[in-house]
């Protein structure tokens, strides 16, 4: 759906100053009981309950996408935007950045352990060179490695398990 900007222009200032009056309101324990109530007995046409198996219900965007507008909101755009006072790399280690390099990284190595030849288990995305000692490779794919967790957990860098053993900690 394509709004103008006109359209755009009026959400925006209705989304400034005073909140509705429900902003931030919940339910009672009550009212949930009568909603719920409400819905018994309430029958879902065909066409809606195909939709549901879908999961044609709500927004679907392409990774793309959500790296764009990721992108489009860090740092001074961002709307909360305080200076830079948070530590540096702690968006990144979560940013949709790396969320699509990991997905790519997996569709790779066809979601395969690529130590020990799992499948089917939950995987980790491991840096052949640490993050945190080569922070020019941290966005690239050549770089990452497909793992189960149990391996994950045996490489030398996991976790920083390096940097500890070289402090003498471990």
């Amino acid at each position: 759906m394509k709004i103008s900007e006109e359209q755009k222009r009026k959400i925006s200032e209705s989304m400034k100053g005073e909140k509705a009056y429900w902003f931030g309101k919940h339910h009672t324990d009550d009212t949930k009981r009568k909603i719920s109530e409400s819905q018994i007995g309430r029958k879902l046409s065909e066409e809606w309950k195909e939709k549901i198996r879908k999961g044609g219900l709500g927004l679907k965007r392409s990774d793309e996408t959500k790296l764009r507008i990721s992108e489009s909101k860090k740092g001074e755009k961002h709307w909360n935007w305080q200076g830079g006072i948070a530590l540096k790399d702690n968006g990144l280690r979560h940013s949709a950045k790396i969320k699509y390099l990991i997905k790519e990284c997996f569709k790779r190595d066809n979601y395969t352990c690529q130590k020990c030849g799992k499948m089917g288990v939950q995987f980790e995305a491991h840096h052949i060179k640490s993050w945190a000692h080569y922070p020019e490779l941290r966005f690239v794919l050549s770089n990452l490695i497909t793992l189960c967790i149990g391996c994950h957990r045996e490489t030398e860098t996991y976790k920083g398990k390096n940097n500890k053993l070289n402090k003498g900690i471990i």
